[in-house]
């Protein structure tokens, strides 16, 4: 089985599926997440997720808990 790079990957979510990875990164990139990871910061609470940071970086994104 051939590997699939996580570039590839990306090229097709948006070339393929359309899905605006700018606006996803813009979306990410608020005053607060920034203000968050100025004072080191590791997680920010969204309105429908968690994002984990690693210094001014957005690591990865976490689901927000179901009640």
């Amino acid at each position: 089985m051939a590997q699939v790079s996580d570039h590839a990957v990306l090229r097709y979510i948006e070339r393929i599926l359309l899905i605006d990875v700018d606006a996803i990164r813009a979306h990410l990139d608020s005053p607060a997440v920034a203000t968050a990871a100025s004072f080191g910061c590791e997680t920010v609470v969204m309105h429908d997720c968690r994002l984990r940071l690693k210094g001014d970086t957005v690591a990865t994104v976490i689901p927000k808990r179901r009640k």
